[in-house]
């Protein structure tokens, strides 16, 4: 090995990489998977009970992603196993997204969700 100058590496801007990664992901319509903090796994009662937590970081909608009447907002939702089985069972048959049910529960239970809001697939646009 040779004893010379070890190379000089560039220091990476943690933040600016994570709002790359985010605007693609966003941009390609790609899940996330955040975990919750641990006081909120803790607190997450087996009774059934569901807790709710609200981002405070809006994200920009991409480009031609369904006409979104506004920018989206993450919100995370703690909710008993069963209910996430499910809901997953509930999405492969209907092959629709978890957020469109719970969107189109909401409005059926009277929140005011705009149509366009309301699309079944989030992965692939409708083509006419």
């Amino acid at each position: 090995m040779s004893k010379g100058k070890a190379p000089v590496l560039e220091q990476i801007d943690f933040d600016q990489a994570d709002r790359v990664v985010d605007a693609f992901a966003v941009k390609r319509k790609v899940p996330s998977i955040v975990a919750p903090p641990e006081e909120m796994a803790a607190a997450a009662a087996p009774s059934g009970a569901v807790k709710a937590v609200e981002s405070t970081d809006a994200v920009a909608p991409a480009e031609g992603v369904h006409g979104l009447s506004r920018a989206p907002r993450k919100l995370t939702v703690v909710v008993p196993e069963y209910v996430v089985d499910l809901l997953r069972a509930k999405v492969g048959k209907e092959r629709c997204t978890v957020r469109y049910l719970v969107l189109k529960g909401l409005k059926d239970s009277k929140f005011e969700i705009d149509e366009v809001d309301l699309f079944p697939d989030g992965r692939r646009e409708v083509r006419g």
